[in-house]
């Protein structure tokens, strides 16, 4: 946020500069640049001034923006050489891509790049104040967008047009996107400043890579053939029933075989109910518990090992219990001091026996 923040202030400094030397849509575009980077950003004071600039007498802005003024930037409009003449004619007159960067259809991608560095120093509006400039500078960065691009360069070559395939689908989409944010979806969507700070700057060109990468997905993709319908993606209504009826009969099976097994019920409680009426008592430890049956000393006689298995888990299950009891009357002591802990006393008894 911070980088989007600096560029869209040195693009203010830039509109200020436009306004000064009397290009009134030069310092309108970068207004735009200057509030897509940064939304926040006050510009009613350059727009104000633009509502009733006069190119013949450029109006100054107010002396109370407190934008800070880049050092760099040009107050007054600098004098061009012949030199700077020439290249905007040559690159004006020319509407071939090829020969407004002075390169050969043959040419490799960095023939390219070394021609677009070399033409857009020369042609920067910021150096170069040739009237026309900064339409030779949209047109190398236009060349150069188009040809910097395998797809695009292809269809170039082919048809004299970079975008031959966009379709009537796209415009709508952009009449769309028009309604939706009241301008034009694709008015600035080959901004020649952006791709001049991508090529030089690398990292402040992420609004430019986006954008271009929208566009050639959406203007160089091709159509998706239309599916071929496939017979076996539509089954006869018949099986469809009849592999329903197979899965309620499973699960019906499934129901009756779990229900004949028989339920294992504990041997033992250690609460008395209507089911676990008799009374036993651990040998060592004297933990009373309830079983169920009166033939529980035939099955699980005094000495077997069966008994000791049997009274070492009632003996376990016990402590627990008072383990459980006695957390919660620490939890209700810990608001009233002098809530009893029988439960805990019994708790710490019975693992000192």
């Amino acid at each position: 946020m911070d980088g989007n923040k600096d560029e869209a202030l040195r693009c203010i400094n830039i509109a200020e500069s436009a306004l000064k030397s009397g290009d009134k849509q030069r310092a309108l575009k970068f207004v735009k640049i200057a509030k897509r980077l940064d939304p926040t950003i006050q510009t009613d004071h350059i727009l104000s001034v633009t509502d009733n600039f006069d190119t013949s007498k450029p109006t100054p802005l107010r002396e109370n923006h407190r934008t800070p003024h880049r050092t760099d930037q040009p107050e007054t409009s600098a004098n061009y050489s012949d030199e700077h003449i020439r290249v905007v004619r040559e690159i004006r007159k020319n509407k071939d891509y090829y020969a407004i960067l002075g390169v050969e259809k043959s040419s490799s991608s960095e023939e390219i790049k070394r021609a677009y560095k070399k033409l857009s120093l020369k042609v920067h509006p910021d150096k170069n104040k040739v009237p026309g400039a900064e339409e030779a500078f949209k047109s190398v960065s236009k060349a150069f967008n188009c040809l910097n691009n395998e797809q695009s360069r292809r269809n170039y070559d082919q048809t004299g047009n970079e975008n031959y395939n966009y379709t009537l689908q796209n415009e709508n989409f952009a009449r769309r996107q028009t309604r939706r944010y009241g301008r034009d979806f694709f008015e600035d969507e080959l901004d020649p400043d952006e791709i001049f700070r991508s090529f030089f700057f690398g990292s402040q060109g992420g609004v430019y890579h986006r954008r271009n990468h929208y566009r050639q997905r959406n203007y160089n993709a091709n159509p998706r053939p239309n599916p071929v319908p496939n017979p076996n993606l539509n089954p006869n209504p018949a099986d469809v029933q009849n592999a329903v009826l197979l899965i309620v009969l499973i699960c019906i099976l499934f129901f009756f075989i779990m229900a004949s097994f028989p339920f294992m019920e504990p041997e033992y409680s250690l609460q008395k109910s209507h089911v676990y009426h008799v009374a036993k008592a651990t040998e060592d430890r004297g933990v009373e518990y309830f079983v169920k049956r009166d033939d529980f000393e035939q099955r699980f006689p005094k000495g077997g090992d069966m008994r000791e298995s049997l009274e070492r888990s009632v003996v376990r299950d016990y402590r627990g219990l008072l383990g459980r009891y006695c957390q919660m009357e620490l939890q209700r002591r810990f608001w009233d001091s002098g809530y009893p802990t029988p439960y805990c006393d019994k708790l710490k008894s019975f693992g000192t026996a």
